[in-house]
């Protein structure tokens, strides 16, 4: 049997003309066919009537923990179209299941916000300052994004410029150099 999670992500939207606060509510949703029969978007009864689901669901956003959460009762607008969502998701429509992917071997580089934008703020601009509206040159006389980039950990050499992309196991993708950062 079909399986389905959806998943909601809540997003502030800001506030109505009357003080309210305005959020979106995105579902995400997670679809698992087990037969190759169930491949077809009418294997998920609860999506074919979208629309009227919606419409007959209440929801109710809860901000914070404990003693000090309190709650808001959400009001859809607008509603949605039930003539369009049918055009759009008809019975036929194909479903690949979800898989999930797993990215837990990959590197990632993380920055605070407030960093990354003091960051830029300040050297470009002394980039602007120094060049106006000529392009900065990488090599040649007063490359002075390679500071920038040696800054940030990222180096490069004549041989092979460029950002350098690393795997997980330590091997570099076959378009970069093969030192380490």
């Amino acid at each position: 049997m079909a399986t389905q999670k959806i998943i909601w992500t809540v997003l502030p939207k800001g506030f109505s003309g009357d003080g309210e606060l305005v959020v979106s509510l995105v579902p995400s949703f997670r679809l698992t066919p087990q037969a190759p029969d169930e491949q077809l978007l009418k294997a998920f009864p609860d999506l074919l009537d979208w629309p009227g689901l919606l419409a007959a669901t209440r929801f109710r956003l809860r901000v914070g923990v404990g003693a000090g959460a309190a709650a808001f009762d959400l009001k859809p607008i607008p509603e949605a179209n039930p003539k369009l969502w049918h055009r759009v998701f008809p019975e036929e429509l194909p479903v690949a299941g979800y898989v999930y992917n797993d990215l837990s071997r990959h590197n990632l580089r993380s920055w605070p916000v407030r960093t990354v934008v003091s960051y830029l703020h300040s050297h470009y601009g002394a980039l602007a300052e120094q060049d106006g509206l000529a392009r900065p040159s990488l090599f040649g006389p007063g490359g002075r994004l390679q500071g920038m980039l040696a800054e940030i950990g990222i180096g490069h050499s004549r041989r092979s410029p460029g950002i350098r992309r690393w795997f997980s196991d330590g091997r570099a993708s076959p378009s970069c150099s093969a030192r380490a950062p």
